[in-house]
């Protein structure tokens, strides 16, 4: 049924759009929030276009295979103009619905990040490939000081990652195992997801890691209610409700947290950690 009302992301890109043309930015980065073909961003008309990668996630609105959601983003591409990729494996299932000639990105050894995973290094690469096909110049040193918070990141004794799919944990768990060499002792997992996700195959490779889970529920209408998430899990710990501040204040001091699985649920720990109120301005809204 069509409908005359913005939604969310149509409304939030209009309202940015407005406000990049008024402060009269050389460039604008866009981020499409679902997909691609008919994403709000899609509106515009890039110089250049990046797709990381063909992976599975939001399988409902996106279709079941990886072709079918390489269609859905090879749209973001132009005719004539660079497109670029991270992932080998992704190039042909985009050059198929694109007119675009899609390139694979050249690695950069030169850069350093302080950001942890091997995956954040070829998202950097990508990024420097694209301006390296606009002919835009850049300084790699200012990488050195970028920041990303819920990405690896470290509050103490507590460790958070917004992966919330199986291809994105992959890579999570891959830098998790090389924090734990580093910081050695006992480490908990705190889990949580949205209902939409796969968590089947993501509670696979969290079992693989043979820890102790703990289950949270984070105050989010699109949770996946424990009851649901404690099915995947042949052992777990069930917080009940609104559990992340009785996560957080279950802590022992001798031990580190790994919480992953949904960037709500991520939101909601780091708020707890830096005593910031949440959810932010009292929003819950399942659009956001």
């Amino acid at each position: 049924a069509e409908s005359n009302e913005n939604s969310f992301f149509e409304a939030t890109w209009a309202m940015a759009a407005e406000a990049f043309k008024r402060a009269q930015v050389d460039i604008v980065v866009w981020e499409v929030g679902l997909g691609g073909r008919l994403d709000s961003t899609n509106v515009c008309e890039p110089i250049g276009s990046i797709v990381t990668n063909v992976a599975l996630d939001h399988q409902s609105i996106l279709g079941s295979t990886r072709r079918a959601i390489a269609f859905e983003k090879a749209a973001i591409f132009r005719p004539g103009r660079p497109a670029v990729t991270g992932c080998a494996e992704s190039i042909n299932l985009l050059q198929e619905h694109t007119d675009a000639r899609v390139q694979l990105a050249e690695s950069q050894t030169a850069i350093k990040l302080p950001l942890r995973g091997a995956h954040q290094l070829k998202n950097a690469s990508t990024a420097c490939s694209l301006l390296d096909a606009l002919h835009i110049d850049y300084e790699l040193s200012v990488l050195q000081s970028l920041q990303e918070d819920g990405k690896m990141e470290q509050c103490g004794q507590v460790w958070v990652d917004t992966a919330h799919n199986p291809h994105a944990l992959v890579a999570s768990l891959q830098a998790l195992r090389k924090v734990m060499v580093e910081h050695h002792g006992d480490w908990v997992v705190g889990f949580g997801a949205m209902a939409d996700k796969d968590v089947k195959d993501m509670a696979v490779l969290i079992s693989e890691l043979s820890l102790p889970v703990y289950l949270i529920e984070p105050v989010y209408p699109r949770r996946m209610p424990l009851a649901e998430l404690a099915n995947f899990f042949d052992s777990a710990s069930i917080l009940g409700q609104g559990s992340v501040p009785q996560f957080l204040h279950s802590r022992q001091e001798r031990r580190h947290y790994f919480v992953v699985g949904s960037s709500f649920l991520v939101g909601e720990v780091l708020a707890g950690l830096r005593g910031i109120p949440y959810p932010e301005c009292g929003i819950l809204s399942s659009a956001r």
